[in-house]
């Protein structure tokens, strides 16, 4: 399973469509999360919390980090 964390930026929104061309499981994380390909599984997640992190990514054989915190 492919997990994207920020998934309705730009980018997540982008590899998102690229990730659908190689596998159905991918797994879209966001406060906010939409679906981008059909087969999509959304999990709202504030990415600022750990354990809501931990869970979102928990089964990933990948997680991308697209999104833009602040350091």
């Amino acid at each position: 399973m492919q997990t994207i964390l920020g998934s309705t930026g730009i980018i997540g929104r982008t590899l998102a469509k690229e990730l659908a061309q190689y596998t159905n499981k991918i797994t879209l994380v966001s406060r906010d999360p939409k679906k981008v390909n059909t087969g999509d599984e959304l999990v709202k997640a504030d990415l600022l919390n750990r354990q809501q992190v931990i869970d979102a990514v928990k089964g990933s054989d990948v997680a991308y980090l697209t999104a833009g915190l602040k350091y």
